[in-house]
């Protein structure tokens, strides 16, 4: 979650040249390997697609978490 300092989002000299975002981060399961005790010469279509699906369901939540509207910072008040 970003963390912008108030009067930094005012300061021209500051946003002009600071490059501020967020890098998607996600998990990607990576190409099965088979086991030592392996007959099959490829690998099942539904491992295939397990893998396939998991990855970009994982992927899309990554970005679409990443283009969440930054939440606004509440001002506590002095009491």
């Amino acid at each position: 979650m970003p963390n912008d300092e108030k009067k930094d989002l005012s300061r021209p000299d500051v946003v002009d040249r600071i490059w501020t975002g967020v890098v998607p981060l996600y998990d990607t399961l990576a190409e099965p390997v088979p086991g030592p005790y392996n007959r099959l010469s490829e690998i099942p279509a539904h491992v295939s697609e397990y893998v396939r699906e998991r990855n970009e369901k994982d992927r899309e939540y990554a970005l679409a978490a990443a283009r969440k509207p930054a939440p606004v910072k509440l001002e506590k008040d002095n009491e």
